[in-house]
């Protein structure tokens, strides 16, 4: 396990990890400035950061990176349920070093026409598909399906599949061979079947203060968590993306 040291990462919700750029992950505190952070992941430390032009933070709380090097930012967060719309940010992966990059910008609603907080933003690195999970506390969550070209300037329409999820959805991700989702609690880690959407099983977490990200590794060998708050670890959880099975006990980010 190793841990992000920088103490300008003291919310950290999203996490992706970097195939062009080995050994990296991608975070970004859930409001404040519109910054994308590199951070090393054997040894916590930040190696680089984005600045988004032109945007505000209003709660990102997920992000993936496709099989284009294209980094998506889901600032869809909304606890309160008032956002008319939320948005996806996209541009393109930066490394190490200091960046700026102006995001193109994609305004989601939901079908059904009302407001849902969401944690979760699933991108499928096969297909390319989209997906946001709804964060419900009591009853199940909502699994919406993004269109296949999103639309710049235009409200772009999440559309309800029907397909009850788990609750408490924090975050996700798609293995690498796009035969899994993999949704946390902070707690467990449900493994779904990415053709029916149906739970194939759970999978207990180390304990962290919050669980609130999760990120696959690109080779195919297993998934990262990590938590909010100062000094957020980061967790290396080996898997077996062809079974969908992971087992009982966990390395360290540092074995890597």
């Amino acid at each position: 396990m190793s841990t992000i040291v920088d103490r300008r990462i003291n919310e950290s919700s999203s996490l992706a990890i970097s195939a062009r750029f080995p050994g990296i992950a991608h975070t970004a505190n859930d409001e404040g400035k519109a910054v994308v952070y590199a951070i090393d992941i054997a040894s916590g430390e930040t190696v680089g950061t984005t600045k988004l032009k032109g945007i505000t933070f209003t709660d990102p709380e997920a992000m993936a990176i496709d099989s284009k090097g294209t980094l998506w930012l889901a600032d869809v967060g909304d606890n309160t349920k008032r956002r008319s719309s939320v948005v996806l940010y996209a541009f393109p992966e930066q490394g190490p070093g200091n960046h700026k990059v102006a995001p193109v910008s994609y305004p989601i609603v939901y079908s059904d026409g009302l407001q849902h907080n969401v944690e979760a933003f699933l991108l499928n690195p096969v297909s390319g598909a989209k997906y946001l999970v709804t964060k419900r506390k009591k009853k199940p969550g909502v699994l919406f399906a993004l269109p296949t070209q999103l639309q710049v300037g235009v409200e772009n329409v999440a559309i309800d599949l029907g397909k009850p999820m788990p609750t408490k959805v924090s975050d996700g991700a798609f293995t690498a061979n796009g035969a899994w989702a993999l949704l946390t609690d902070g707690k467990r880690a449900h493994v779904l079947n990415a053709r029916t959407w149906a739970v194939a099983r759970t999978i207990a977490l180390p304990p962290v203060r919050q669980g609130e990200s999760l990120a696959f590794h690109p080779d195919g060998t297993g998934f990262l968590i990590g938590s909010e708050g100062k000094r957020s670890p980061l967790v290396w959880i080996a898997f077996d993306q062809a079974t969908g099975m992971a087992p009982s006990h966990s390395s360290s980010a540092t074995d890597r």
